[in-house]
């Protein structure tokens, strides 16, 4: 997500989509067979395209390719749960929060 001259993050605009990149390996998080979700070298494939529908203060992270959200797979919620892409059910384990990571960075 850009940032913005006030050194505030934006917050993602509707109708946009974002590549989600690791600061460390500089990987996107990406839409592959099966639900599967994982790091990939960044192409900007629409498999890799993600918008950020806001949910009142979260959003759901829609993909572009399969149209699939981000899902916490049986809505685990120990550390080690595994991600994947899944129908919108409107449930809490699709839902995510953007925090601040570093100067510029969610």
């Amino acid at each position: 997500v850009p940032k913005k001259e006030n050194s505030r993050l934006a917050a993602p605009q509707a109708g946009v989509y974002y590549a989600i990149v690791s600061a460390h390996s500089g990987k996107a998080v990406t839409a592959g067979v099966n639900n599967r979700l994982y790091m990939g070298e960044a192409t900007g494939g629409e498999n890799q395209q993600w918008a950020f529908v806001p949910v009142g203060e979260w959003y759901k992270l829609v993909n572009r390719f399969t149209g699939d959200v981000a899902d916490v797979i049986l809505a685990g919620v120990e550390n080690g749960a595994q991600l994947h892409q899944w129908e919108d059910l409107e449930a809490d384990n699709q839902l995510w929060a953007l925090e601040p990571a570093r100067e510029g960075l969610w």
